[in-house]
């Protein structure tokens, strides 16, 4: 009988799991997403490409982003960062974010050292998107394909949209200082 429960329990799981439409992840303020992030940078999409990495047995996007400004670490003018899955929203994981040419984005990364390349810190949580409104420029992050546990899970709802200026002043901020 145990077993038999043990079983359509199991069952019921997997077929809530395979309904579920959002990747269960650690939220991660500013501050921590400040300090967990080892470059951070403004800039804009300028392309993609989708690669199929044989030796990971994966399809990655790899999105090319001109650099206006570092907040934290340095580099190139142009990187690399590479999210898991096609370009389009319908090849990615919920948790894996997309880019648009032409979109202007604060990237918060991490260096792939080993493939040449960068990856969000946090997935979408690493990524805020900048849009043009009639009070300037807003930052925000789509975290809709997110559910979060944690210490800081109930936070998650309380970040929507910020002044760009302001977001940048408080990542300078939190980084240490002014470059």
């Amino acid at each position: 009988m145990r077993s038999r429960l043990a079983i359509a329990l199991g069952l019921v799981a997997l077929v809530l799991v395979g309904r579920a439409s959002a990747t269960v992840g650690a939220y991660l303020p500013l501050p921590r997403l400040v300090g967990y992030s080892e470059v951070i940078v403004s800039g804009t999409v300028l392309a993609q490409r989708s690669v199929d990495d044989a030796e990971r047995h994966h399809r990655y996007t790899h999105t090319t982003v001109h650099v206006a400004h570092y907040f934290k670490g340095d580099g190139p003018t142009e990187l690399i960062v590479e999210t898991l899955g096609g370009p389009s929203p319908r090849h990615a994981s919920t948790a894996t974010p997309t880019f648009a040419i032409g979109e202007d984005v604060m990237l918060f990364l991490h260096p792939d050292d080993a493939h040449g390349c960068f990856h969000p810190a946090g997935r979408v949580q690493g990524v805020f998107r900048v849009r043009s409104t009639s009070d300037g420029p807003i930052a925000f992050r789509d975290l809709s394909g997110m559910a979060f546990a944690g210490p800081s899970a109930e936070l998650a709802g309380t970040e929507t949209s910020i002044r760009l200026t302001d977001l940048q002043t408080l990542v300078t901020r939190l980084v240490g200082g002014a470059r």
